[in-house]
């Protein structure tokens, strides 16, 4: 008979696996409502964008995870090359932005004006980066995605799903959409989303200045979660895919590498049995190959249209010209 120290560990595992396997599981119930078609979807999301690009506050929290063509070569050769990852957590207004980025750094942007602060250094005006001089990570601001988001509807926004997905005890419509090349570009160009970088930094979205050289091909999934009682949107899920604009050509050798020990890549199902695109957690699977870059980038929602001012210091007030 187990103790039950171990019967208490196995319950908590089963509940563990339970709790993530009904993490936006597709509504199966007998009385959930039928799937909308396209137009009945991009509506509600049009309503939905409308919504939260005229809220006067909102809480959020993203995680961002890149995997750079160039950094996975290289690493696979030198034995790392692991994906890196950032979490921020924001209050946002139409007129200021406070973050929070990982466990050490504070940036605040009020109106032209930025400051930060971690550990080793107080308030100080910034521009671009942390307090200590380091990258500053994507900033997002929610009401310019909501109406680049918005605006992209009527143009070359690809439709790909719709479904009703339960979290909880709560019912969201999900909407799957698509933008590819110039509209994925203006997407990352306007900052509503962050830029997947190529090379390590050297070549990105835009190609090289001065070079006549391709813009590389770029796709953008999202996965957009709306409450269909409020029309506000609870959770996004994006996923950028970037070709290097040198294709598969450039070859990377490491001295005392050998190239014969390298493990094929698994193949990737995109598509079932029966044809059908396969989706996961609302973004459609689509394979890799060794010169695309890869940005996933989700975001959380709560507190909608409840504004919060900083809780700032007279130092801090100061710097950003707040009487």
């Amino acid at each position: 008979m187990p103790t039950l120290p171990n019967a208490l560990a196995a319950l908590a595992l089963v509940t563990g696996a339970v709790a993530q396997s009904a993490e936006s599981r597709p509504t199966s119930q007998p009385d959930a409502p039928a799937a909308p078609t396209a137009q009945e979807a991009l509506q509600t999301l049009e309503k939905a964008c409308g919504k939260m690009s005229h809220l006067q506050g909102l809480h959020f929290s993203s995680s961002q995870e890149e995997e750079n063509a160039l950094t996975r070569q290289l690493g696979g050769m030198l034995g790392g090359g692991g994906a890196d990852s950032t979490d921020v957590i924001g209050r946002w207004t139409p007129t200021t932005v406070e973050l929070e980025i990982g466990d050490a750094d504070d940036v605040v942007v009020h109106g032209t004006r930025m400051i930060a602060r971690d550990d080793h250094h107080d308030w100080s005006l910034r521009r671009d980066c942390l307090a200590d001089g380091g990258d500053m990570p994507f900033m997002f601001d929610p009401g310019l995605f909501f109406e680049t988001l918005g605006d992209a509807i009527g143009g070359n926004l690809e439709f790909t799903r719709a479904e009703f997905v339960t979290r909880g005890e709560r019912r969201y419509l999900q909407v799957s959409v698509t933008v590819q090349d110039d509209l994925a570009r203006e997407f990352a160009f306007s900052g509503a989303l962050p830029r997947a970088s190529q090379s390590g930094g050297i070549v990105m979205l835009g190609g090289v200045r001065g070079l006549d050289m391709p813009k590389p091909s770029v796709t953008t999934d999202l996965a957009i979660q709306i409450d269909p009682e409020s029309h506000l949107i609870d959770r996004i899920r994006v996923k950028t895919y970037e070709d290097s604009p040198f294709g598969g050509n450039v070859v990377f050798q490491v001295q005392g590498a050998d190239q014969d020990d390298e493990e094929e890549p698994e193949e990737v199902r995109t598509v079932d049995e029966n044809g059908q695109r396969i989706f996961e957690q609302g973004l459609p699977i689509r394979a890799v190959e060794d010169s695309q870059s890869v940005l996933t980038f989700s975001v959380r929602f709560k507190d909608h249209d409840k504004p919060m001012l900083p809780d700032l210091d007279d130092r801090a007030r100061g710097l950003l010209r707040i009487r």
